[in-house]
């Protein structure tokens, strides 16, 4: 494939002509003399030719053209294997495009050229037209910042199968991995999302053995059926408690009647025990002692004083004895109503232990749910456990499996992989001599999606200017090996040359020059300033040779009709993050 003329509808557009082998658009200042900062080589258009390639090429639909320029066709012609094609796409009608005046929306458009130019076709999963044609020219200026990544939006698993596919690989290898790892993943997130369940929750978080819960978990199912086998509802239930609670109240006051009673008696033995009277013996001795002093008649009536004594305290024994018999007496009869309620109490909380309340009836068959539900939750996960370790197992064997068979394959292409390496080398020397470069190809036994681990590498290639010659480098040893494609153009943005030094900027020249004899077609934007130094490297008949004779448009910034759409269009093209991509 090779580009031919770019252009459009609209007549103050500048048509480009591309030839085979050199072609250089350049920009320049009116005035490169000029110093005012504000003259500068952006806004002439050299970038916007690759994006206006891109859109002839079925990129995604363009938002800053639609609005800034509305109802512009653009066309491309170019040819693959010696057939002529005519691309044509509206800034107004962008889902669908025009190839060789047929109508083609843009999957189908992609898909043709796919075939056309990549050999694509249904069993290629990942592969697609766009992002490889991207390889062959870079969409924008971040498209520059490293040798592997053409669009920043590329996931790293589509990236390395593009790269992969143009370094000759096969890249079902890369697809067994990535999907092996996939299912890995998958199998790793169904075991997170078990334990974020608040019943496998509690466990995880204390470390509780999920055998022993679910043996528990069984032992007191079990338990709780034999209960409600033997439940019986009492449908006066509430009655009966209330009676059986007025019963135990009854008997607490009537026992503490008995032991107020108990006290009393207790308290009338002790009054029994109690001997106030004076023995006669004594009185008698007090008599012979006193008779001297007190007359006989005193004597006597102290005799009649002990008589009456005595009489008092039988009188007090009889009352005691009296009182004692009956507080017993009440005793007795407390301690049968005691007995009489005690027993109907009894009755009665034996009923209600073999009976119970409708709800309680409810609230032992809600709990054996509750326990029921989570044996059959923790059994499920005790078995899904079991079959994700099995799984994740399986999934590691083939994976280790793959990396032999990878390691096997590497050695079996290494001929593929040494023609690769051997053509960017070839260019890499050009510009260093004493620094060897390469293309490495490792097979990457990881636990990730990368198959395989593709490095393209100079020494000191953190240097500047080295990253730029570098992604040169890399660029052309796609093109030149013509792995699964017939492209057979490199264009280059001018941003690729801003930070390589003058002498490293004419050996990108005289290389591309000397592919361009051989067939290839090199398209370089460069601005004026980024070519006048090279003058020191080359002859004036080698000048002239390479830049000179093959400049194929001239932007200026002298007027708006000098700039690429003949027109003044102030547009963030390159801001619009989908213009360059699509399936």
């Amino acid at each position: 494939m090779q580009l031919k003329k770019l252009y459009s509808n609209k007549s103050s557009f500048r048509e480009i002509k591309f030839e085979p082998g050199m072609n250089i658009i350049l920009a320049r200042k009116e005035n490169e003399a000029d110093k005012n900062e504000k003259k500068t080589y952006n806004g002439v258009g050299k970038s916007l030719i690759v994006a206006l390639i891109h859109f002839c090429l079925g990129s995604s639909n363009n938002k800053e053209f639609e609005l800034k320029i509305p109802n512009w066709e653009f066309c491309l012609d170019f040819e693959i294997n010696g057939e002529n094609y005519t691309s044509k796409r509206n800034t107004s009608k962008q889902d669908s495009i025009l190839l060789n005046d047929e109508e083609l929306s843009l999957t189908k458009f992609r898909e043709i050229l796919g075939k056309k130019i990549f050999s694509l076709h249904s069993n290629l999963n990942f592969l697609n037209f766009r992002p490889l044609i991207c390889r062959f020219i870079r969409p924008r200026k971040r498209s520059y910042y490293s040798f592997d990544i053409f669009e920043e939006q590329e996931n790293p698993m589509t990236r390395l199968i593009n790269n992969a596919y143009l370094l000759g690989l096969d890249i079902n290898y890369i697809l067994k991995k990535y999907g092996l790892k996939k299912e890995l993943d998958h199998v790793n997130q169904l075991k997170r999302n078990i334990k974020k369940d608040d019943i496998f929750a509690g466990f995880f978080s204390q470390n509780k053995d999920v055998d022993l819960s679910i043996f528990d978990l069984k032992d007191k199912i079990k338990k709780l059926e034999l209960d409600l086998k033997n439940f019986k509802v009492a449908e006066n239930y509430q009655e009966i408690r209330n009676e059986a609670d007025k019963l135990s109240s009854q008997l607490k006051v009537m026992d503490n009647q008995v032991i107020v009673l108990n006290n009393s008696i207790d308290n009338i033995n002790k009054s029994l025990k109690i001997n106030p009277d004076i023995p006669k013996e004594k009185i008698i001795n007090l008599y012979n002692e006193t008779k001297r002093i007190f007359p006989e008649e005193t004597l006597r009536k102290l005799n009649e004083i002990e008589k009456f004594h005595e009489s008092l305290l039988t009188n007090r024994k009889m009352r005691l004895l009296r009182e004692k018999k009956i507080l017993i007496e009440n005793i007795k009869q407390k301690d049968e109503a005691r007995k009489r309620s005690g027993g109907q109490l009894s009755n009665l909380l034996n009923y209600l232990e073999t009976h119970g309340a409708l709800e309680e009836l409810n609230l032992l068959n809600s709990k054996l749910n509750e326990l029921k539900n989570s044996l059959d939750k923790l059994t499920t996960y005790k078995e899904f456990i079991e079959q994700y370790k099995k799984k994740e197992r399986e999934i590691k064997i083939k994976l280790e499996q793959e990396n032999l068979e990878t390691t096997e394959y590497i050695k079996e292409v290494k001929a593929i992989i040494e023609k690769d390496v051997e053509i960017f080398r070839s260019f890499s020397k050009r510009f260093y001599e004493d620094k060897p470069g390469g293309i490495e190809i490792i097979n990457d036994e990881g636990e990730n999606q990368n198959r395989f681990i593709i490095n393209a590498s100079i020494q000191d290639d953190a240097s500047d200017g080295i990253n730029e010659v570098k992604i040169f480098c890399f660029d052309l040893t796609l093109l030149q090996a013509k792995n699964n494609h017939n492209v057979n153009f490199l264009f280059h943005d001018s941003r690729l040359f801003s930070d390589i030094e003058p002498r490293q900027r004419s050996t990108i020249f005289k290389i591309a020059n000397e592919l361009s004899n051989s067939g290839i077609q090199y398209i370089a934007s460069v601005n004026q300033d980024q070519i006048e130094p090279l003058k020191q490297y080359y002859s004036d008949e080698e000048f002239k040779k390479i830049f000179t004779d093959n400049i194929r448009l001239e932007l200026t910034d002298e007027s708006p009709e000098k700039k690429l759409l003949g027109v003044q269009v102030n547009m963030n093209y390159d801001e619009d993050k989908s213009f360059v991509q699509g399936e």
